[in-house]
């Protein structure tokens, strides 16, 4: 969060083999999510500074999928092709893939589940006014890193 440069209501994801999602809640603790989040320190800078904190969503496997249909399934060779492999179709006509092998954690916590997604809309209930969280210039950020960030489709769904 702090490499990121989050302010409150910010949000950062890191996608690798899992993915980790944290909203920055600054100096307000979220006691006890009602979503299945996890509320978390964010950064503390000096003694005297004030402790930041977020709330907290992961999810099992993310980035671990690509190399699944890679190594396991064999339908592609590298992971960069999953990329050119979805610009070829117009739609996926409303079919996705939810790698959710090992079940999803927050908010779900279940061996069954959605996604990213699903996380976010609980960090917006959990943390802002009806359901919406955003900063001080009015917009909802969601900054990424990780590995799986080189691949843009899956940045932009």
């Amino acid at each position: 969060m702090l490499g990121q440069a989050c302010r409150k209501g910010e949000a950062k994801s890191t996608y690798e083999t899992g993915a980790f999602i944290l909203l920055k809640t600054g100096e307000e603790v979220i006691d006890e999510s009602k979503h299945g989040l996890l509320t978390t320190l964010a950064f503390k800078l000096g003694r005297e500074a004030p402790t930041n904190y977020a709330l907290e969503g992961s999810i099992a496997i993310t980035g671990a999928s690509v190399q699944w249909l890679r190594d396991n399934l064999g339908i592609i060779s590298t992971t960069s092709e999953i990329e050119e492999l979805a610009a070829k179709v117009d739609s996926s006509g409303g079919v996705y893939f939810v790698p959710a092998f090992n079940g999803l954690f927050a908010p779900w916590w279940r061996d069954d589940g959605h996604g990213v997604k699903d996380v976010l809309d609980s960090m917006h209930k959990d943390a802002g006014e009806k359901g919406e969280v955003r900063n001080e210039k009015g917009e909802f950020l969601l900054r990424v890193d990780g590995g799986a960030t080189i691949n843009n489709l899956l940045m932009q769904i």
